[in-house]
């Protein structure tokens, strides 16, 4: 069977892994015009720049690439080591758009997640597994967004491939 859908690879782009008390990090999301999520496991977004409530004390910062050093800086200044971990994750992760009308169908076969809105709504964030991988999960507008370590990247592009029939 061959689904509407297709899986993307996204291009690589800056992502701090964030973890401690919120208030170790208000001030530098201020100065990024970024609030913290109203609700966990939700994604919040100011521009190009995203940020994913993962878990308790714990987000992850997803902006463009080109703004890593700065980032990088801006948190190292503004966040106490001792009370804190702002660790560089950017290379990491391998990150694909699952887009089109069955995407939930493919992501289906892959993931064990449910995904109905209803279960897992616009800006969802979670930490699940996708092919038998830790995978994290966006849900956006028009699909989802799916990332995995990087070194796997190109058995879930073959995967989803298989999947969607392509």
């Amino acid at each position: 069977m061959t689904y509407d859908a297709s899986a993307t690879p996204l291009e690589i782009a800056t992502l701090i892994d964030l973890k401690g008390n919120r208030d170790e990090f208000a001030g530098a999301l201020s100065a990024l015009d970024l609030e913290f999520p109203r609700l966990a496991n939700r994604a919040i977004r100011s521009g190009a720049r995203e940020l994913f409530w993962i878990g308790p004390d714990h987000w992850l910062l997803r902006a463009p690439l080109a703004e890593e050093a700065e980032l990088v800086a801006l948190f190292a200044e503004a966040v106490s080591a001792e009370h804190a971990s702002v660790v560089l994750v950017s290379d990491t992760l391998a990150g694909f758009a699952l887009t089109g009308a069955d995407a939930r169908q493919v992501l289906a076969i892959a993931c064990p997640l449910d995904t109905d809105n209803a279960a897992f709504p616009d800006d969802g964030v979670t930490y699940t597994e996708a092919f038998g991988l830790k995978s994290l999960l966006v849900r956006r507008a028009n699909g989802f967004d799916l990332f995995a370590d990087r070194s796997f990247g190109p058995m879930l592009e073959d995967y989803f491939a298989r999947a969607i029939g392509t």
